[in-house]
């Protein structure tokens, strides 16, 4: 039993690696404090749109290279491609693109395997190698023309898609500046902003914000919660039409955001600027070379590392009668541990209880333990045999009226906090992360016994594989810290816990 306790886009939670951005038609990057422009892409086609794999090892881009006039077409046949992170091995991805259907504004999926894109007015992914292409935004609603959907940006958790949407009519309903949330599976679009707002820029690397501009009454960066609401601006650029704030990216450690502003009226600099991500404080200028350089995307150095012993192996809990705290002390307890106690001592169970001549008159015959021993699997085998043995036995439990054997079932319980590489979304699939706390817990079946000295008998001897199919992976590099181990009586009372007997 388990008991749980645009011209950017999204960037997977990681470390800040290099920023890529378009100058002059082609694709550079740079690194996070100004230095070692790297130019990727060259020739007359004009490459745009850049936008890193989850892994930080490609680059989306748009690019007209297939065009029969890359360097002057107007419209172009804009195709997505894909290329190493230093700009080699560059492969076409979409393959048809034509003047009239431009694919442009790629976005990865936070596994990595898929790219979602822009073609015409509507939304569609395919796969990174070129198969299995899939239209995501649905038709124009019945009575509605002109349903646009642009600049698509995967969100890094992996749902939804989200997408600018402009111009649409329906009856007398005239929407202009939507952010569309699109199901990567495709489906009606669930509309959260309805307002002048440019396409969305980006997500945050914790998939909670979203991150856009908008040339309405304020031209300037906004940030919104992952439901359309709270609404922060982070930025002012200037009045309607006097300028544009925007071309931005988030950084994947989540502190700060890179954009740019085209100040038209001169009311507050133009330039490339990096702000907090928190408020927008602490604007300052990115001295990059390219002055003019746009369309920025941050690669995301993923977390998939953390230190690990080389065995925690095997471990053997020992338990004892559990009682309530002390809370209202009558008693001090000697020194040195001087702290105030509380008679008489009450135990937590009311149900149960074990042998003690003092207590009951019954011979001291209890003795309890739980053992935890890690299978591990064998990595030159296809199949997962890696597992985790649980074993134990409770002696001389007896029922608190009466004292007679008990012959029923218990539940064993502890705290659990696992770190291991078996996490989603993750670039490639599963990585890195720590599960938040949650309850594991088995039954103890207990029988009576033939000796009338003693109570029942409680044993145990299971694996978590066996209890829950899946628990333990193979491979997954697994950290299992353990709290308290606890033993719960029929009514859920604590009966047994983790601790040591001093004679």
């Amino acid at each position: 039993m388990l008991v749980p306790v645009g011209s950017a886009h999204a960037v997977f939670p990681g470390q800040n690696g290099k920023i890529a951005y378009n100058n002059g038609g082609d694709i550079w990057t740079v690194d996070p404090d100004a230095t070692d422009a790297m130019q990727l892409t060259s020739g007359p086609a004009r490459d745009t749109a850049p936008n890193w794999s989850p892994d930080g090892a490609q680059i989306a881009f748009a690019s007209t290279r297939d065009d029969p006039n890359p360097a002057t077409c107007w419209p172009c046949a804009w195709e997505i491609y894909v290329m190493d992170a230093d700009g080699t091995d560059v492969r076409r991805v979409t393959q048809d693109g034509t003047t009239s259907q431009a694919n442009s504004d790629p976005a990865w999926a936070p596994d990595g395997t898929r790219i979602a894109y822009q073609r015409s007015s509507n939304i569609w992914s395919v796969r990174s190698d070129g198969t299995d292409v899939r239209r995501v935004s649905p038709d124009d609603p019945p009575g509605c023309y002109y349903a646009y959907h642009n600049a698509p940006t995967c969100s890094p958790d992996g749902t939804p898609i989200v997408s600018g949407g402009e111009s649409t009519f329906c009856g007398e309903a005239h929407v202009f500046g939507m952010i569309s949330y699109l199901d990567p599976a495709g489906g009606e679009p669930d509309n959260r902003l309805a307002w002048d707002v440019e396409p969305p820029e980006d997500w945050s690397p914790d998939a909670q914000q979203v991150l856009f501009g908008t040339d309405g009454v304020s031209s300037g960066m906004f940030r919104a919660s992952r439901n359309g609401r709270a609404i922060v601006e982070l930025t002012p650029c200037c009045m309607a039409y006097e300028g544009y704030a925007g071309n931005a990216a988030w950084s994947p450690d989540g502190t700060t955001i890179i954009f740019r502003r085209d100040s038209y009226d001169g009311s507050t600099p133009s330039g490339i600027f990096l702000i907090d991500a928190t408020d927008g404080g602490n604007e300052r200028p990115f001295p990059e070379p390219h002055n003019v350089a746009c369309c920025f995307d941050w690669q995301s150095i993923p977390i998939d590392t953390y230190p690990r012993p080389k065995a925690a192996t095997p471990m053997q809990v020992s338990l004892v009668p559990a009682y309530e705290p002390c809370t209202s002390p009558n008693r001090t307890h000697g020194p040195p541990l001087a702290f105030g106690s509380c008679n008489p001592p009450q135990q937590s169970s009311g149900a149960l209880t074990v042998g003690t001549p003092d207590a009951n008159g019954q011979a001291p015959k209890s003795k309890a333990e739980v053992w935890l021993r890690v299978q591990p699997g064998n990595p030159a085998t296809p199949e997962d045999e890696a597992d985790l043995r649980l074993s134990g036995s409770i002696s001389d439990v007896r029922l608190a009226s009466g004292l007679s054997d008990f012959t029923g079932t218990l539940e064993a319980a502890v705290s659990l906090r696992i770190t291991d590489k078996d996490n989603t979304p993750h670039p490639g699939g599963a990585g890195a992360g720590t599960v938040q706390d949650f309850t594991y817990s088995f039954p103890i079946p207990c029988a009576g016994t033939a000796d009338a000295t003693i109570g029942g008998d409680c044993m145990f001897d299971t694996t978590a594989e066996a209890l829950v199919p899946g628990t333990v992976r193979e491979g997954t590099r697994a950290i299992w810290e353990l709290g308290t181990v606890r033993v719960h009586d029929g009514n859920g009372a604590v009966f047994m816990t983790q601790g040591v007997f001093v004679p």
